[in-house]
């Protein structure tokens, strides 16, 4: 086994990885509907227990076996099942990150630096949005319903038969009313 990488390529690997898990749709849809409500420590275990696995295993990750781990968790975790293989992409991003900034002397920090552009918010947004709207949703049970406004027929008179129907005037009939 060769020497561990230095330790700023490992920082900047674990921001790295960090980012691309927090980007990740299936961990954030995760999250915020987990129903346990500990979907955010849940999330923030997974991203550091990956890193772990990485500073064990960075000279030989597998991204079959790491994607293997990704979708066990979300599945015994979050109780996730992972159809779309987005597990297998956010493995091959995580070893393709590896590559760049552990494995390369000097390391590569395009990826890192592309990473970090990305428009996304943290894992522990999304769950302050959740417990923001779980707020929001009991303020709403708390208080009654308001009376929906009822909208007013303001077209011509309704003409009822003896039978109970409604006869409704003809759009040539309006047309003609309305050019006069």
């Amino acid at each position: 086994m060769s020497t561990a990488p230095a330790p700023e390529a490992f920082a900047a690997f674990s921001e790295g990885l960090s980012l691309i898990l927090n980007h990740w749709t299936a961990l954030r849809l995760a999250v915020q509907f987990c129903e346990e409500g500990d979907g955010v420590e849940k999330a923030e275990n997974i991203i550091q227990e990956t890193i772990g696995w990485f500073s064990d295993y960075w000279t030989d990750a597998d991204e079959n076996e790491l994607a293997d781990y990704f979708t066990e968790v979300l599945d015994s975790d979050f109780h996730v099942s992972i159809e779309d293989d987005s597990d297998l992409e956010v493995s091959r991003a995580c070893i393709m990150l590896c590559q760049e900034l552990l494995r390369t002397q000097p390391p590569s920090m395009a990826m890192l630096e592309h990473l970090r552009s990305l428009p996304i918010k943290p894992i522990t947004e999304v769950g302050q949005l959740v417990a923001e709207n779980q707020d929001a949703d009991e303020e709403d049970e708390e208080q009654p319903a308001a009376e929906p406004a009822k909208a007013e027929y303001t077209g011509p008179a309704k003409v009822v038969d003896d039978d109970g129907w409604v006869t409704v005037e003809s759009r040539s009939d309006r047309k003609s009313r309305m050019r006069q």
